[in-house]
């Protein structure tokens, strides 16, 4: 079986043809794990005709949708020339995205991720003895954004992905604003943990942003590896980014 490794700012996947491994969740966890595994933060296999981004989650679960996953997944297909254009479409579990290349080297996609949203929902959550204001909104994938710019713990994270609140668990971003047009974001993803990057996050973080009135039309979002660039056009969501292949491995 033949994998390829990318990464989207350190947010690593394995990428495969091989449509046998769908929803054997047990073997996806087992090669996404660090230790006794190949290791990555999730997998995506794909698949032709029509082209389509089947993802998994480092825990073996399915996932909606990945915005670094989706870039690397574009680099996989551009690289196996599975796509004969810049422009081209996949399925996911999210609907059908349109991906730009606009660049090779680096190799840099736009991606248009999803509609603004007009509401999110707000309320508080408390963790040893502190008082948490969270917003939250499902863009693909459940995302809850609480801003801070003190300690942030696994035990906080984890805490808030898996409250009651979340009965299919939410990713969590912590968020820092800058000034009008940057901001700095950590994640924690579900089913994976604190993630050196994320693109549904980063997409998330500056909706909410805006929708408070703390941002303008096009973000940059600061990551612990690298940027990505969030512009609103028209109530439409893009996200630009690079991504990089590590190298092949055939079990």
């Amino acid at each position: 079986m033949k994998f390829e490794k990318y990464h989207g700012l350190g947010n690593d996947f394995l990428i495969t043809e091989d449509t046998s491994i769908i929803n054997n969740h047990d073997y996806i966890k087992s090669i996404c794990n660090r230790y006794t595994g190949i290791g990555a933060d999730g997998l995506i296999v794909v698949r032709k005709d029509p082209l389509e981004m089947v993802f998994y989650n480092q825990d073996g679960t399915r996932g909606e949708m990945c915005g670094n996953g989706i870039r690397c997944f574009s680099y996989y297909c551009y690289n196996h020339n599975l796509v004969s254009s810049n422009n081209f479409d996949c399925y996911t579990l999210d609907g059908i995205k349109h991906l730009e290349i606009k660049s090779i080297s680096p190799f840099i996609v736009k991606v248009k991720m999803g509609k603004m949203v007009d509401k999110i929902d707000k309320f508080n959550i408390e963790f040893n003895n502190n008082n948490y204001l969270v917003y939250s909104l499902n863009f693909g994938v459940p995302h809850t954004v609480i801003y801070t710019s003190g300690e942030i713990t696994e035990s906080l994270g984890s805490y808030i992905s898996n409250h009651e609140y979340f009965p299919h668990k939410t990713n969590v971003n912590f968020v820092q604003i800058i000034d009008e047009s940057n901001i700095k974001i950590i994640t924690y993803e579900r089913g994976v943990g604190f993630t050196k990057a994320c693109g549904t996050g980063s997409c998330s973080s500056v909706i909410v942003s805006k929708i408070l009135n703390l941002v303008n039309d096009k973000v940059i979002v600061q990551q612990s590896l690298g940027n990505l660039l969030i512009t609103i056009d028209n109530n439409d969501i893009y996200m630009e980014g690079e991504s990089v292949k590590v190298g092949e491995i055939t079990l």
